[in-house]
Order: C-alpha cells, then sequence, then structure tokens
C-alpha cells in the first residue's frame, strides 16, 4: 500500500522513514515536509528531523516554483522552531544563498520569533548571523525601499517592507549592537516606517516587562534602541 496516499495516518516514525526515501526534491517529500510541520515529534525524533529539513532547505532554498517554496517556508517555520539556540548559526546559508524574497521573510520571521521565544543573557551571541543580517539590510533592502519610497511608480518585490521591517526585529531581538549601524538607514526612511517599527518594539517590550527575568540584558537593549529612534523620529519630524 503506498502509505503517501494517506500521509495524515502516518505515525512520525514513518514520516522520517519515508523521508529517508525519498529524494528532497520530489513532490512526495514536499507532501511529507508540509506534514512533519504540524506534527508532534518527541525529542529524539526531532534530531533526526532537523538532519532532513536542513537537507531539504539547503538542496531546494533556490527555487521559484510555488509550490516548491511552500514546503522550503513550512520547513524552515519547523526548523528553527525545533533547533537548539546553539545550532542558530547552521541557518547563515538560509540568508547567504540567492532565493526569493518570500523565502527570506520566513527565515527573518522566525529568526525574530526565536529571539523573542529565547531571550538572549547579552550582545553579540550570534556575531556571524548578526553580521549577514546587517549586511542583506544594508546592501540589498534599504536600497530597494528607497527606489521604492523614492518613486511610486517603480515596482519592488512583493515582501520587500515585510521582510526589511522583520530583519531589523530580528536583529534587535538578538541583542547585537549591529542594529546601531544601521539605524542612520532606518533614518532615511519614511517616518511611518519608524513609527512601525517603534510600536512593535514597544508591544514585545510590554509583554517581555510581564514575565521578568534575572538577566534585564535584553530589555535594556531594546529600550534603548526605542529611545534612540524615537530621537531619530523626531529629528525626521
Amino acid at each position: 500500500m503506498d502509505k503517501m496516499t494517506n500521509i495524515e495516518e502516518m505515525t512520525n516514525i514513518e514520516i522520517l522513514e519515508q523521508m529517508a526515501l525519498f529524494h528532497p526534491t520530489c513532490n512526495k517529500y514536499q507532501k511529507l515536509v508540509l506534514w512533519a510541520e504540524i506534527a508532534e515529534f518527541t525529542i529524539e525524533q526531532e534530531l533526526e528531523l532537523e538532519k532532513f529539513l536542513l537537507n531539504f532547505i539547503k538542496i531546494n532554498i533556490g527555487t521559484f516554483s510555488d509550490p516548491m517554496m511552500v514546503s522550503v517556508c513550512s520547513a524552515i517555520r519547523k526548523y528553527v522552531g525545533i533547533i537548539d539556540n546553539n545550532k542558530i548559526d547552521s541557518i547563515i546559508d538560509f540568508i547567504t544563498k540567492d532565493s526569493s524574497i518570500s523565502i527570506k521573510l520566513e527565515v527573518m520571521k522566525m529568526i525574530k520569533r526565536k529571539f523573542i521565544a529565547n531571550r538572549v543573557a547579552g550582545p553579540d551571541h550570534h556575531e556571524k548571523l548578526a553580521r549577514e543580517i546587517q549586511k542583506i539590510l544594508l546592501e540589498k533592502w534599504f536600497a530597494v525601499l528607497h527606489l521604492k519610497f523614492g518613486d511610486e511608480e517603480i515596482e519592488i518585490p512583493k515582501y520587500a517592507n515585510a521582510a526589511t521591517m522583520n530583519g531589523i526585529q530580528a536583529l534587535i531581538y538578538m541583542g547585537s549592537k549591529h542594529i546601531y549601524k544601521i539605524i542612520p538607514e532606518i533614518k532615511s526612511l519614511p517616518s511611518w516606517f519608524t513609527e512601525l517599527l517603534i510600536r512593535r518594539l514597544k508591544e514585545q517590550f510590554v509583554k517581555w516587562s510581564l514575565k521578568p527575568l534575572s538577566n534585564s540584558y535584553i530589555l535594556k537593549h531594546v529600550e534603548n534602541v526605542i529611545n534612540e529612534l524615537e530621537r531619530v523620529n523626531d529629528v525626521n519630524n
């Protein structure tokens, strides 16, 4: 019997077994990835799943096929969600490799969520990852937004605004000092962008404040960034 026709009835062990059988570029593997995202695995099973997902992402991240992009984004969400923080640098390739803006957006969203859920105790624990986020913001996404805001008729990638916003937040929630290197670029964007960023940072600050930790580094860091952005925003207005 072809178990792939009844994937919703498969056990977690069967999902992993099937992943070991099929090539990561085939349609059946894509379906397995989508199902794996919503399945609950044991810690031991997650360790095995990590390897399958990482391989799947690396092989398919450059795709521009809509169905495959859906599966890659699903794999990114599951992979980043289950790995330990000390493995987060394994996703650097997700940023540096050529891929669609929708995939890059998913990467930034998941980095942001990872560090919201796992508050850092100090600055730049993930220096390489922070540098790559800073690099893509400075060398690509800010330039794209400048083109758009400078000429409303210019078409830019659909998710450029969201990718930039999530990339900035990811850098902040990582506790990275690299955020201060891109504040002048944030300052150069229309004031509504900064205002939206400040609002989101304040919302997260309040949520964190309701669950205080003994180490308050990240709260102080976010507060400092907010103060700096508000000062910047005053200058713009």
